[in-house]
C-alpha cells in the first residue's frame, strides 16, 4: 500500500489525531507536480499494483486539483486501486460522481461529527467507535513499556510525505524517521536499504525498541504481513 500526503492541510482537529498537536507551519500546503509525477514514475517502473492513497495527516478533498491527480494516476497505474480516505466533510454527491470519473475505486469515509451519509455503490462510512485508535506513535500518550507484538506496518504501507520523505509509517506524526527521498533516490533503493530491512526484520520479530518511536507506539493493527487495503 502506498499512501501520499498530496496536502498538508485539515480542516478538523480531532483531539485523537496529532493535528491537535502538532504544527505543520514549516510544510508546504500542496505537493509539488513534478514530485507527484516523480513518484508515480516510480511506482510504475515496479510495475505497482496494490492500493494508493492520498493522505497521511491531511484532508485529500481539500486539495483544489484532486480530480486530476487520481486521473493521472489511474492512467499510469492502471493495476492499482485508489481508495480515498477522507473525514466526508466536503464530499458531495457533485464530488463524489466527479471523483468516481476520475478513477477512485473506493471512499473509506470517517464521520467525526457522526454525520450521516447516503448509500453510495463505492462508499463505506466509518464511525469513531468503529475505529482502532492509537496514541500516534506516543504524541497522544505514551506507552510506558514497549509491546512485545510483531509490527508489520513498515513491511506493508510506503508512506511518501508531501516533501517526498519516505517515512518508517504513518505513525510517525512529527516525522522523524526518514529513510530517503523520492526526489533524488530510486523508490527501489530506498526500500531496499541496509537500514530499512534490518528495522523491518526487527520489528516483525516483536523487537518494538528496533526505533525510538516504536518504544512508545500501541498499534497492534499489524500483526500479520497481510494487506490492510479495502478490496471490495
Amino acid at each position: 500500500m502506498v499512501e501520499i500526503e498530496i496536502n498538508s492541510n485539515c480542516n478538523r482537529k480531532c483531539q485523537y489525531c496529532p493535528n491537535s498537536k502538532l504544527k505543520r507551519t514549516n510544510l508546504p500546503l500542496y505537493m509539488d507536480t513534478e514530485l507527484f509525477n516523480k513518484i508515480l514514475s516510480e511506482l510504475k517502473k515496479i510495475n505497482f499494483d496494490g492500493r494508493i492513497s492520498y493522505h497521511f495527516y491531511g484532508e485529500p478533498l481539500l486539495h483544489p486539483n484532486l480530480g486530476n491527480l487520481i486521473e493521472k494516476t489511474s492512467k499510469m497505474l492502471k493495476k492499482s486501486r485508489l481508495i480515498l480516505y477522507t473525514n466526508g466533510d466536503l464530499l458531495t454527491e457533485k464530488k463524489y460522481l466527479e471523483l468516481v470519473k476520475s478513477g477512485v475505486d473506493y471512499f473509506v469515509v470517517t464521520s467525526h461529527s457522526l454525520k450521516t451519509f447516503p448509500n453510495r455503490p463505492k462508499q463505506i462510512v466509518l464511525y469513531p467507535n468503529n475505529l482502532h485508535l492509537t496514541n500516534r506513535g506516543g504524541v497522544i500518550g505514551v506507552l510506558i513499556e514497549p509491546f512485545k507484538f510483531p509490527c508489520f506496518a513498515p513491511t506493508t504501507t510506503l508512506i511518501i510525505t508531501i516533501t517526498g520523505e519516505i517515512l518508517l509509517c504513518y505513525e510517525d506524526a512529527r516525522r522523524e524517521h526518514v529513510f530517503g527521498n523520492i526526489m533524488y533516490q530510486p523508490l527501489e533503493e530506498i526500500w531496499y536499504s541496509n537500514k530499512f530491512i534490518e528495522i523491518r526484520k526487527q520489528l516483525a520479530s516483536g523487537n518494538r525498541e528496533a526505533v525510538n518511536i516504536c518504544k512508545i507506539c500501541n498499534n497492534i493493527a499489524h500483526l500479520e504481513p497481510i494487506r490492510y487495503d479495502y478490496v471490495l
